[in-house]
């Protein structure tokens, strides 16, 4: 082959062969381009829907905690400027007022002595009300008390019967000049010297509920059946319905539930709201609704649940605040104590209610006859 000819078919070869490594080295980097992308894409989309999810996260954040000192059976109160925590100490009700800030105002002041285990107390905006195991009180602003009746003597038999030494653990709610006591019916608690050894069956108990005007007189009573655990349970009236929010049994795991009834007292819907299973989820005092929000305080019990009272065994009984929406759906929880620990024979925190003001949640409750009051606000991570 000619000198010339062997040249031309090198430098075709020459040719073919660079576009043959430039058109590999060209797809080689395009891929690892694209690779690159794909693979920095995903992270991205991961970390937005993390953001997102977190955007969206709302948390109880704690903000203080005040000692107000040595009583059990808390009760607050905000009038528009003060708060008010009111205690039981030694069968007298007291009660100590408080700055927005909740510095001490003045001294506490002894209100009346009062009858059986517990006490409420509401505000209607101009006059407050207690209810102890035997009395409805209304008193002023400034601490007069203008008038009492016997809520008890109104009792029907069968109840009266039922609480013999006089009422405990129940509930008082006000609403548009309206003032609600609520009582157990036909439960476990008051058969509990019958039931040491938990051999009943947990038969759930009514709740019968009394109606008073402003100068307490009774306008109306009626009876909710087979609720579940009663005591410590709590009501209001949300849009013409009546709310409750109790326990679904005495022991044994209980959980919380809530009740809707309609203005004749049909029950519209009954809903477990909080199941956490190896505790007792029961006597939620504190209940309101603001916001399109639902917050409830109330015991949360760990230890020997197999026995719902009498015995020996050992509990601890935590204070949690929970938030929900206002189709009950949770939007977040704190573990209010830290101050307890595993007690014999009696719960050793508990009692919590609740006030809501300037988009913080304030909640009172007691740890071995000391009260505390804890500030949260709900924030948006």
């Amino acid at each position: 082959m000619p000198t010339f000819q062997k040249q031309r078919v090198i430098l075709i070869f020459l040719i073919i062969l660079v576009g043959v490594v430039s058109i590999g080295t060209f797809s080689y980097f395009i891929f690892r381009n694209n690779a690159n992308i794909r693979e920095e894409d995903s992270p991205v989309e991961e970390s937005h829907v993390e953001e997102k999810q977190e955007e969206n996260k709302t948390e109880l954040k704690f903000l203080k905690k005040i000692e107000i000192g040595d009583g059990y059976f808390p009760g607050i109160i905000f009038d528009g400027s003060s708060f008010y925590i009111f205690y039981e100490r030694n069968s007298y009700i007291y009660v100590k007022e408080y700055d927005e800030g909740f510095e001490l105002k003045g001294q506490e002041t002894s209100l009346t002595n009062t009858s059986g285990a517990n006490f409420q107390v509401v505000y209607d905006g101009t006059h407050f009300y207690i209810v102890d195991a035997l009395l409805l009180r209304k008193f002023d602003t400034n601490w007069k008390e203008i008038k009492n009746i016997s809520y008890y003597n109104l009792l029907s038999k069968d109840i009266a019967e039922q609480w013999e030494h006089g009422v405990d653990d129940m509930l008082l709610y006000q609403n548009r000049g309206d003032v609600f006591i609520g009582i157990a019916s036909n439960g476990e608690k008051v058969n509990k010297e019958d039931d040491k050894d938990a051999k009943k069956v947990d038969i759930p108990d009514s709740l019968y509920v009394q109606k008073f005007n402003s100068d307490l007189i009774q306008t109306d009573d009626f009876l909710l059946k087979d609720i579940g655990n009663v005591p410590g349970s709590s009501i209001l009236i949300q849009d013409g319905n009546l709310i409750v929010v109790s326990s679904n049994k005495h022991w044994n795991d209980s959980s919380l539930i809530s009740l809707q009834y309609d203005e004749d007292l049909n029950l519209i819907e009954r809903k477990v709201i909080s199941e956490v299973e190896n505790a007792n989820e029961e006597f939620p005092m504190g209940l309101l609704f603001t916001d399109n929000m639902y917050f409830v305080g109330y015991h949360h019990v760990t230890g020997n649940l197999s026995i719902p009272m009498g015995g020996d065994y050992l509990i601890k009984t935590d204070v949690i605040l929970k938030v929900f929406d206002k189709d009950w759906n949770m939007i977040s929880e704190a573990l209010v104590t830290d101050e307890g620990t595993f007690e014999s024979e009696h719960n050793n925190a508990g009692r919590p209610h609740l006030v809501y003001v300037n988009d913080k949640i304030y909640i009172a409750y007691d740890v071995d006859h000391n009260i505390y009051v804890k500030e949260y606000e709900l924030v948006k991570n």
